[in-house]
């Protein structure tokens, strides 16, 4: 970006101080080009505030969790679209050979980020590398987003994603490709790399069979922004893909290793799903904040526009009762009518919605309320036999 050069940074005091202009460096940073094509080479902040002023994306109620961050994308309906298309490719994937890990070391926190998490679409745009959709390494994006044996780590400070790294594996080997990062205490950041490499390690020793469990965690060296390990991997193996891959792990350096060193090259039957999240539940809908109603409003019309391809409003003053997760809904109403429906034959999901249904008894009694003219496991049983989805 030769003219970008020429325009004040974000450092710049009279544009750190606007909060508005700030927030989009991101994005007119990765769409430089465009923007400065579109803008006739006339660049100011006031043209870029004017520029995305009106600014907005419609999406599908199934697509509620990409809003937060598909601003980082800028205003290119072409990678929109394929952003759309990718996010819908990692909500169909169930698992990952690799498992997830999280925690904390000082004022940072870490984690490999749920299979469905839309931020894993734009790390690479909030980070400022190749890890973009439109980037040098697109195809080590999509296998991070879609393949079951990669996934995305992301370490934050302060609540703001400052690093992460493409993980992926083969056989016994994890190997973090690179560790990308925007300004961060290096000393931290190499404790952190080795932390969770042995995480990694202990729930794959723990869970798997001694020939597949990982056996060895590495870290690529081209553009790796830690203190290297001293170890160097000799016998080097790439993702396990049949295509062109672009990887930055070429080298490789030893985060963590158990006793075994043999090792096995290949498919694994490792299957790490994401932990459930917890189920939210509420009564009297209508008296619940602002944030509250829009989470049940976001996942209800998700659900049923998934089902039915319609979108669902939620009468909040009708409801009663609600029990609400990511892939299932059950609604009671004032006037004794329960609806419940659900998308996904994940048997966690099922068991979740069937446990949910026995508990329900026992909240009503304690209420000295009668809810069996309502057959509400009736309705659920019904709606389970034919498969939820």
């Amino acid at each position: 970006h030769l003219q970008l050069h020429s325009f004040p940074t974000r450092r710049s005091s009279d544009l750190k101080e606007d909060e508005k202009f700030t927030n989009l460096f991101s994005v007119f940073y990765n769409q430089w080009n465009v923007l400065y094509s579109t803008l006739n080479g006339v660049v100011t902040k006031e043209r870029i505030l004017k520029y995305f002023e009106n600014y907005n994306i419609l999406l599908n109620p199934d697509e509620y969790k990409l809003s937060p961050v598909i601003k980082e994308l800028g205003n290119n309906r072409t990678i929109i679209d394929r952003a759309r298309g990718l996010y819908t490719e990692m909500k169909n994937r169930k698992f990952s050979t690799i498992p997830k890990v999280s925690g904390n070391v000082e004022d940072y926190t870490y984690e490999v980020l749920d299979l469905d998490d839309p931020l894993g679409i734009v790390v690479g745009y909030i980070v400022y590398c190749c890890f973009l959709i439109d980037g040098l390494s697109r195809t080590s994006l999509f296998h991070a987003l879609t393949n079951k044996d990669g996934r995305i780590f992301a370490v934050n400070k302060d609540g703001k994603l400052v690093v992460h790294s493409w993980i992926w594996r083969n056989g016994n080997l994890v190997c973090f490709d690179n560790v990308e990062a925007d300004k961060c205490n290096i000393n931290i950041l190499t404790k952190i790399y080795e932390e969770a490499s042995l995480k990694i390690l202990e729930v794959s020793q723990n869970t798997e069979s001694p020939k597949e469990r990982v056996k060895l965690v590495t870290v690529g060296v081209s553009e790796t922004k830690i203190k290297l390990p001293k170890e160097s991997v000799e016998d080097v193996r790439r993702p396990r893909v049949s295509e062109y891959i672009y990887t930055d792990a070429s080298s490789q350096r030893v985060l963590a290793s158990s006793k075994e060193r043999e090792l096995y090259y290949g498919d694994v039957s490792a299957e790490y799903k994401d932990p459930r999240r917890e189920i939210l539940r509420v009564t009297d809908l209508e008296l619940l904040d602002e944030k509250t109603k829009l989470t049940i409003f976001n996942k209800v019309a998700a659900i049923y526009f998934v089902k039915y391809g319609e979108s669902r409003l939620v009468e909040f003053d009708q409801y009663a009762y609600a029990a609400i997760q990511d892939d299932w809904y059950l609604l009671i109403g004032y006037n004794g009518e329960a609806e419940c429906e659900i998308m996904t034959t994940d048997n966690r999901a099922r068991e979740e919605l069937y446990k949910e249904v026995s508990n329900l008894d026992k909240y009503f009694k304690e209420n000295s309320l009668d809810i069996s003219s309502l057959k509400i496991k009736e309705k659920v049983n019904a709606l389970l036999s034919k498969g939820g989805k």
